[in-house]
């Protein structure tokens, strides 16, 4: 495509085209439409109506790719072609209106219609995306900033306005804020994954650097690079939570060039409750939760004060890091209670959104991804803070972003009903149990953790098989280079043959499945069993020579596992690595990623059994470490875990020399 202009079209037109084939389907044969697609009923007429909506279903899953690929920047974005802000943003609002007349027929295919509206950002008509031109002239007069970086970026918006401008404008205010530091800029930039070459590779390229400034003007163009990414948010952005909420709550962006934006609140959805909740998450996400907020209190969540003193270093990252969970465990609550406030009017529909369900979808996206960001930035504080946490705090930071998984959805998934059932059976257990010992409790906790791992790992498989075919499919068809996008990604993978996986990785259930890894050492000191942790258990008995201990997989020459099947004893398993040829095993004694890491799938592809416990388990761990170097036997049966000296040649039974109970947590 020439534009993004024209990408967006085509976009809103092939689904135009799928839209009466996915209505029939969805009212005549329904089941044509889940994953894999099944023929609803055996009638001639029926069984026609459903080939063309699993055909329409293919072709919206490639629709979606198609714009993904794009937000990779796997595509060209323009190529010699001159488009104004207002028409890419006009062609972003047909999209949207497009995806939406899906979402309504097909609730089937949410998990889709979501990742394409998420691959692409908002739009609008009118004067939305006029402002973007408008705008950075006035902010050049006022600020007396019309040559150079500024200027070249000026034209680069006005003739060919794309995503990356955010990057750019973010980059901007963060040079600013360091106090001019040019190499802030230029690394704000590489962590949305822009180069020089690719700043310098537009139609209008940008080659300078940031500006110089007098500090006069540092405080005026912070004041309206502000403004200006706000307004940039709203036409590019579907996951800027700031821009989402404008959408639902309203705002007024005043007069520009005789040109007045103002957006009205969403009346039936805006309701005091769901202003109050957003507000306090933007405050909250924007300034952090004080040490000293009286809402800081260490037995909220379960905690139990170490015995050392305060003062000592020991203990006083023991309660920061409890803090830093308390702050985690409050930003979870508020997008899990705002998302509560949005779930009727979405399944209420476009009527209920007063026309504008997109708005709500959109602010529903951004939500999703507050909720998991603040997750994963917390896990090391979990980590910390974890091992001196009762069982209590343990289920409480379980359950709010379980019942965030339970809202969002994976193209594929075919429906949350088992993490619902998982939802409530945690919710059970945090009240009083009567009759119920704790080690019990830990126990019935355990098996639900585990239960919600298995769900996990089997929603990641059918969204891997609905999206991965069609991605290699599409990438092969348009011949993509994607060399410069796998250099971004930090492992080097290919971006098209991980397309699926990184959509999987980007969802709520994959914070969910790293911090189950974070909590259920702990979940098993309390109930007192094995402390081992299977990834993948498939097949479940190999043998081969036992190499190691390894620091990481990274230490390991693949070279001198060609010719012999190998077992591998690593001290960490990062997630990102690939399995190499020849292993048939790996043994973790140390971290370990989770269910849902890179590492752990690409075991359970490859049929590799990969099991792990915590370093501080000498007792485990050490029997383990003396067989280093002989052949061994690694055995995985129910809740067992065996890796035991191997005596190939003779064919008899090895003698036991590590034995270990473990509570396996998945199939392959």
């Amino acid at each position: 495509c020439r534009s993004l202009m024209h990408r967006y079209n085509i976009a809103a037109d092939l689904v135009q085209e799928l839209l009466p084939d996915l209505q029939a389907a969805a009212t005549a044969a329904p089941k044509s439409l889940t994953w894999p697609p099944q023929a609803h009923v055996t009638a001639e007429a029926a069984t026609a109506i459903a080939a063309r909506g699993t055909s329409a279903m293919s072709g919206l899953v490639a629709v979606a790719v198609w714009l993904r690929f794009s937000t990779l920047r796997l595509l060209v974005w323009n190529h010699n072609y001159n488009v104004k802000p207002r028409e890419i943003s006009a062609a972003l609002d047909r999209l949207g209106a497009s995806l939406v007349e899906v979402y309504e027929a097909a609730p089937q295919l949410s998990g889709v219609v979501l990742l394409a509206l998420a691959s692409a950002g908002r739009g609008g008509e009118g004067d939305m995306g006029q402002r973007i031109r408008d705008e950075i002239l006035a902010i050049q007069q006022r600020n007396g900033c019309k040559g150079g970086m500024m200027e070249e970026w000026h034209q680069k918006l006005h003739n060919n306005s794309s995503p990356d401008d955010l990057a750019i404008c973010q980059a901007l205010l963060a040079y600013l804020a360091s106090g001019l530091q040019e190499q802030v800029y230029w690394d704000s930039l590489a962590a949305e994954g822009i180069t020089a070459a690719r700043l310098a590779s537009y139609d209008r390229p940008i080659r300078s650097p940031p500006p110089k400034l007098r500090p006069e003007q540092v405080e005026g163009l912070t004041r309206d690079l502000v403004a200006y990414k706000r307004t940039l948010a709203a036409v590019h952005s579907g996951a800027d939570l700031s821009a989402a909420v404008d959408g639902v709550l309203g705002y007024d962006a005043g007069e520009c060039k005789g040109k007045h934006v103002k957006v009205e609140p969403l009346t039936a959805v805006a309701t005091p409750r769901l202003k109050q909740l957003l507000s306090a998450l933007l405050s909250l996400v924007a300034c952090g939760t004080s040490s000293s907020s009286p809402t800081a209190n260490p037995r909220q969540v379960g905690f139990v004060p170490p015995t050392e003193d305060r003062t000592s270093s020991g203990g006083s990252s023991k309660v920061s890091a409890m803090l830093e969970m308390e702050k985690c465990l409050k930003t979870q609550a508020l997008v899990v209670a705002a998302r509560h406030c949005l779930a009727g009017p979405l399944r209420a529909g476009n009527t209920a959104c007063q026309g504008r369900l997109r708005d709500v979808l959109f602010l529903d996206l951004a939500l999703e991804l507050t909720g998991r960001n603040a997750l994963e930035q917390g896990l090391a504080a979990i980590r910390a803070a974890a091992p001196f946490t009762m069982l209590g705090g343990l289920l409480a930071l379980l359950q709010q972003p379980l019942a965030a998984a339970c809202m969002s959805c994976l193209p594929g998934q075919g429906g949350n009903a088992g993490l619902v059932t998982v939802l409530k059976q945690l919710q059970q257990l945090s009240r009083e149990c009567p009759g119920l010992d704790p080690q019990a409790k830990a126990c019935h906790a355990l098996s639900v953790v585990e239960r919600l791992r298995s769900l996990l790992a089997a929603s990641a498989l059918a969204s891997t098989a609905v999206l991965q075919p069609t991605a290699d499919t599409v990438g092969a068809a348009l011949k993509l280079d994607t060399s410069e996008a796998a250099a971004a990604f930090a492992t080097g993978h290919d971006p098209v043959s991980m397309l699926a996986e990184e959509v999987v990785r980007g969802s709520a259930a994959a914070a969910l499945s790293q911090l189950l890894a974070v909590v259920e050492p702990s979940l098993r000191r309390l109930a007192g069993v094995g402390a081992w942790t299977v990834l993948s258990r498939l097949p479940s008995t190999v043998t081969g020579l036992l190499k190691g201990p390894l620091p990481s997989l990274t230490h390991f020459d693949p070279s001198s596992s060609s010719s012999i099947s190998t077992i591998l004893l690593l001290e960490r398993l990062d997630g990102d690595e690939e399995i190499p040829a020849g292993v048939v095993g790996v043994i973790v004694l140390g971290d370990c990623p989770d269910v849902l890491s890179h590492a752990a799938v690409r075991a359970r592809n490859c049929r590799t059994p990969v099991v792990a416990c915590p370093s501080a388990e000498e007792a485990a761990a050490s029997p383990i470490k003396v067989l280093a170097g002989q052949q061994v036997r690694l055995s995985i049966s129910g809740d067992d875990v065996k890796v035991e000296a191997h005596s190939g040649a003779t064919g008899q039974g090895p003698a036991a020399v590590g034995t270990t109970d473990t509570s396996g947590d998945q199939g392959s």
